[in-house]
């Protein structure tokens, strides 16, 4: 957890690489306001994602990175995500799409 936080907070100065996204988004996530949950194994390249009751398992891939955001591939699904307070909560928004939650990582 320690070290996500150190690659979180290089993350927002200086980028990362698609490696550090994938370590910093590893683990779980949850959102406050609205019933969504987010578990990534960085390395088994697997995530699931949990909105509103339905459930999607599945490949898990880190497309590109930018910044302190990763373009990420949930099951065939394309999303942003957006690292934010030093790694303690991300901003998710599927791409093409206007809406965006906000997780907190649980683990």
């Amino acid at each position: 957890m320690r070290l996500a936080v150190v690659i979180a907070a290089a993350a927002m100065v200086a980028g990362f690489t698609v490696q550090d996204a994938e370590q910093v988004l590893d683990g779980e996530w949850a959102g406050m306001s609205f019933p969504i949950g987010l578990a990534i194994d960085g390395a088994a390249k697997k995530a699931t994602l949990t909105e509103a009751g339905k459930v999607v398992t599945g490949p898990f891939k880190v497309e590109s990175v930018s910044g302190g955001a990763a373009t990420v591939t949930i099951s065939g699904s394309r999303f942003v995500l957006h690292v934010r307070d030093a790694g303690k909560s991300l901003m998710m928004s599927p791409v093409g799409q206007d809406k965006s939650r906000i997780l907190n990582r649980v683990r």
